[in-house]
């Protein structure tokens, strides 16, 4: 007969043997058969259709591109046109350019920081003359070769590119400024930030990643709204010829996908271009969506399946597994056969009542076994406790001192022993009865409590006697014993008798002696320092070896 072991061993070589997998693989293999053909018709009818919506978007971004830069251009051409208008510079220029008036250089300065504060856009404004010199500068001073400035004085009504010496690139606006008579005096000429086309390039057509960028006739970048340190060889494109979109690839290698657009007023020329896969985004989106709701389909076929085919044998499994671990000494085992009403359930609910009965009597032992150790260990405390006084009893102080000399003389450390014995503790007995000399010696022993340390050991040793070991010196021991000796003395101890209550004042005497190599020699030594105590009047401390 084959062993269990080798069933499982054969089950996982063969994971389809068991009927629950063979229908759930059967129905996973003619679902992920139809979700396949389904999926890829979809794809490719996608691929067509986005494909043309790609063609259409670009020439729409390029479009709105150039429009906003014609528009940009023409504003700023306007407030240029308007500051050489005005009638600072109207008045002021001849007299500026001619004879270099003070009063008309701070009156054009001052106007024209005005004007530089309150357009954001510019970035200096400056005036040359009829000779192309430079006369008056506003803003971040910056040198200008003279044929630049040549250039500028003869380029009214345009925007002019000028490269830096570091490689970056300035547009410089132009306008004329006359007299009052309407002759010409000079040219005004406005720095524009060319960081402002970035408000004009904003585009919804494209995604996050893709990019407008915008170059001169030779290339050189004007803007560029991704901010890219190099930039892909683009297809060309002539002016007057409407955008293409084609396919190139950018310097790292990867596939781009834009087109191109001329802009007349300013001989730019506007690109947009995505990466390749931004671009179709949407179609791989479609079908990631398209293969998740086909997984989805799979799954709950596949589960149903499974759950199907697993309802004819979990109960027989379930209740072989809640078998197993009853035999191992579980007995929190419920076999749930929920659904059905056969044999098989009966013999689950069976099983359940065995497991339950089984739990109630493994709990009743448990709480058999809590309860002796409970008591065991009252009984151990009871047996090394004074009743009375909550101390330790003479039995266990006599116990702990054995321990401790034997440490002391294996180690070397200080050990000490007080005895303690409350002064005319008989008379006060005769006087007010046992119950209050119980008090009397409930009362000492707390307060022997609150001073100790938790390393010391006090015990009630006999009748009114208490003994005490501390892991200290004579002289520590001495201390100790002064400071137990005023708190005693210092804590009257309020009695009841005859429906009245009363103070009463208690003294104790103390015997102190340390440790020196023989454990009987410290009790008699710590045991006269004592009577000394007692016959020197009481309410005092004796130390061993004190003259």
């Amino acid at each position: 007969m084959p062993s269990l072991h080798a069933d499982r061993l054969r089950a996982l070589r063969w994971p389809v043997a068991s009927l629950p997998a063979r229908i759930t693989t059967l129905a996973v293999a003619a679902t992920v058969a139809t979700s396949l053909a389904i999926t890829w018709t979809s794809v490719r009818s996608l691929d067509a259709f986005l494909g043309a919506r790609v063609d259409e978007k670009f020439p729409l971004a390029l479009l709105h591109a150039a429009d906003r830069i014609d528009g940009w251009h023409s504003g700023v051409h306007r407030d240029v046109e308007t500051f050489a208008r005005s009638e600072t510079l109207v008045g002021g220029t001849p007299a500026l350019l001619t004879r270099d008036d003070a009063r008309a250089r701070r009156e054009i300065e001052t106007y024209l920081s005005f004007v530089l504060e309150r357009f954001a856009h510019f970035e200096a404004l400056f005036v040359l003359d009829g000779e192309g010199q430079e006369r008056l500068w506003i803003g971040p001073e910056r040198r200008l070769p003279p044929r630049t400035l040549e250039q500028l004085s003869g380029a009214v009504g345009e925007l002019v590119s000028v490269t830096r010496p570091g490689g970056d690139l300035d547009q410089i606006a132009t306008a004329q400024i006359s007299d009052a008579a309407g002759k010409p005096v000079g040219t005004l000429h406005a720095v524009v930030r060319v960081d402002d086309l970035a408000a004009q390039l904003g585009s919804q057509h494209l995604t996050r990643s893709g990019a407008l960028i915008v170059t001169l006739a030779d290339g050189t970048i004007v803007h560029d709204t991704q901010g890219r340190p190099t930039q892909p060889q683009r297809p060309g494109v002539r002016p007057g010829v409407a955008p293409v979109t084609r396919s190139y690839s950018g310097p790292d290698g990867e596939r781009l996908i834009g087109a191109a657009i001329h802009v007349p007023s300013l001989n730019w020329f506007v690109h947009a271009e995505e990466p390749h896969g931004d671009a179709f985004a949407p179609i791989r989106r479609v079908v990631r969506q398209i293969l998740t709701l086909n997984l989805l389909i799979v799954f709950v076929f596949g589960l149903i399946a499974f759950r199907l085919a697993a309802s004819v044998v979990r109960p027989l499994r379930a209740l072989g597994e809640g078998a197993r671990r009853v035999a191992e000494g579980a007995t929190d085992v419920r076999v749930e056969v929920a659904g059905t009403t056969d044999e098989v359930a009966l013999l689950a609910r069976t099983f359940n009542s065995m497991t339950e009965r089984l739990g109630q009597q493994r709990e009743q032992i448990e709480r058999t076994a809590e309860t002796l150790r409970l008591k065991n260990q009252e009984l151990e405390r009871l047996s090394i406790t004074d009743e009375l006084t909550g101390l330790h009893n003479h039995r266990h102080f006599q116990e702990q001192l054995a321990a401790d000399v034997r440490r002391a003389d294996r180690s070397g450390y200080e050990l000490s022993l007080l005895l303690l014995d409350i002064d005319d503790f008989k008379r006060l007995n005769d006087t007010y009865g046992h119950a209050a000399g119980d008090a009397v010696l409930q009362n000492v022993a707390e307060i022997i409590r609150g001073v100790l340390r938790d390393s010391d050991l006090p015990a009630r040793y006999g009748g009114e006697e208490f003994a005490i070991l501390l892991d200290a010196g004579l002289e520590g021991a001495s201390s100790l014993a002064e400071r137990l000796r005023l708190a005693i003395s210092e804590s009257p101890v309020r009695l009841v008798g005859d429906g009245d209550s009363f103070e009463v004042s208690v003294t104790v005497s103390i015997g102190v002696a340390a440790y020196a190599g023989s454990r009987a020699e410290l009790f008699n030594r710590a045991d006269a320092a004592l009577y000394r105590a007692k016959t020197a009047g009481k309410n005092c401390v004796e130390i061993d070896g004190a003259d």
